[in-house]
């Protein structure tokens, strides 16, 4: 299966899966199949023999109506970060983080521990995933928003 996923200008995204006939790959009968090489035992049918299967996922957008209106409650204005902005513009990586400042390479929200805490002082680093959450923030200090499948209920409505 294809592991990336490519948007289309109608907003819809694609995934692509290669699937072999069942009958790309042919064993000979055991009486040729003397055991000496196993891989002169199979013989593969060419590459040409791939189907690709194209599957259709719709994904649901907000508009950038919506996503002004969410961030109207708060300062739309970047937060001043007393940097120089060669230091503001690195980036490294999420390894390079752990190895520095602690925590799992891979959750959004990292447990850092006691160690690299009394080493450092900080314990609460976050990790967005652009491909899930596109409208996060791209610069330092600026505002965005993190989706989670974590929902809440606002009072008063159903």
């Amino acid at each position: 299966m294809c592991r990336s996923l490519e948007e289309s200008a109608d907003e819809e995204r694609f995934k692509c899966e290669a699937v072999r006939s069942p009958t790309s790959v042919k064993r000979h009968p055991p009486a040729f199949n003397q055991g000496e090489n196993k891989q002169a035992d199979i013989k593969r049918v060419p590459k040409s023999d791939i189907k690709i299967k194209k599957k259709t996922v719709k994904t649901v957008g907000l508009s950038d109506e919506v996503i002004h209106s969410r961030l109207q409650n708060v300062d739309l204005q970047p937060i001043p970060i007393a940097l120089d902005k060669l230091t503001m513009d690195v980036t490294v990586s999420r390894a390079f983080m752990s190895a520095t400042y602690g925590g799992n390479t891979r959750y959004t929200f990292p447990k850092i521990s006691r160690k690299f805490f009394e080493k450092h002082g900080m314990a609460d680093f976050i990790y967005i995933n652009m491909d899930y959450n596109p409208h996060a923030p791209q610069v330092p200090g600026a505002p965005g928003l993190k989706f989670s499948r974590d929902g809440f209920q606002a009072t008063g409505q159903t």
